[in-house]
């Protein structure tokens, strides 16, 4: 989806391991050439969004309101291009 949608959506990963700094995910990030935006939330986000699996992703709209959730390997890559349709105004 990335970078066909980046002009469109917003896409950023947030780390939820309290093990991981935030300098160390932005670490990776640069090393691995990831051109999105990374952040680190307290483990109370991951419990309030019921976040259960490495890799759970979210598609939040523009009001903030989310709209689809899904975890670790569950879509293959038209489900995910549906997904991120619904984000686009």
């Amino acid at each position: 989806m990335y970078p066909a949608l980046a002009d469109d959506v917003a896409f950023v990963a947030v780390g939820f391991d309290t093990t991981e700094s935030p300098s160390k995910l932005e670490a990776y990030r640069e090393s691995s050439e990831l051109p999105w935006t990374v952040a680190v939330a307290p483990r109370e986000v991951a419990v309030a969004y019921g976040v259960r699996v490495q890799s759970t992703k979210f598609g939040i709209d523009r009001d903030g309101v989310v709209v689809w959730g899904s975890g670790y390997g569950t879509s293959d890559a038209a489900a995910w291009e549906e997904r991120f349709q619904q984000l686009l105004p």
